[in-house]
C-alpha cells in the first residue's frame, strides 16, 4: 500500500502538507482542462507505489468524448474544496485539541493499519502539526496528554489509537 504527500510549497520554500494520498486517490485533475493553470500543489510519493498518468492531450480527448469523466474531476475537487473549507472552518471555531483528534480520526480511517493494540499510523509531529494547523508544540503537548490517558501511544513517526472513541469530541 503506497503512500503520497499532496503539499503547496510558499515562495519563501516552505512545504505546507495539504493532504496525505493513498492507492485511489487522484493528483493533477487541471490536466483534464484544455488550457489548464499552473500546478498549484505537489504530489510526492512517500513509499514505493505505482502512480497511472495520461498524456495531457490524451485525456482531454477522452474527457471531451466522455463527459463522466469531466464530471467525475469536478466531484473529486469539490470533496477537495469541503475537506480545505471543513479545516478551514475548524480554525475559527475549533480548538486545538479537537483539531487534532479530528485529524487523528480522519488519518486512522485514511491510512491507519489495524493491530491487536489499536490503529497504527505513521505520522511525525510535525506532520499532524501541518495537517492541523497547530504549532508542533501544542501537537506534543496534546498527544503526551492523551499518551498519559492511555488513549494513545506515541513514538517516534507512529502513533497507535488505543481507544479512538475517547478522542470523539462533539
Amino acid at each position: 500500500m503506497g503512500r503520497a504527500r499532496f503539499y503547496h510549497l510558499t515562495k519563501q520554500a516552505d512545504l505546507v502538507l495539504l493532504s496525505w494520498l493513498v492507492p485511489g486517490d487522484v493528483t493533477g485533475l487541471v490536466a483534464i482542462l484544455k488550457s489548464p493553470p499552473p500546478y498549484m500543489v505537489t504530489t510526492e510519493a512517500m513509499t514505493d507505489c505505482d502512480l497511472l498518468t495520461w498524456e495531457h492531450s490524451v485525456i482531454c480527448k477522452l474527457a471531451s468524448r466522455h463527459p463522466l469523466l469531466a464530471e467525475n474531476a469536478l466531484r473529486i475537487a469539490l470533496s477537495n474544496l469541503r475537506m480545505y473549507l471543513e479545516r478551514h472552518t475548524g480554525l475559527a471555531t475549533k480548538t486545538a485539541e479537537e483539531r487534532l483528534a479530528e485529524t487523528l480520526l480522519r488519518l486512522s480511517d485514511k491510512i491507519g493499519q489495524f493491530h491487536p493494540e489499536g490503529i497504527e499510523i505513521f505520522a511525525t509531529n510535525d506532520e499532524l502539526s501541518a495537517l492541523t494547523d497547530i504549532s508542533p508544540f501544542t501537537t506534543s503537548r496534546v498527544l503526551s496528554n492523551w499518551q498519559r490517558a492511555g488513549t494513545l501511544s506515541k513514538k517516534r513517526g507512529r502513533i497507535v489509537l488505543r481507544a479512538p472513541e475517547a478522542l470523539m469530541i462533539d
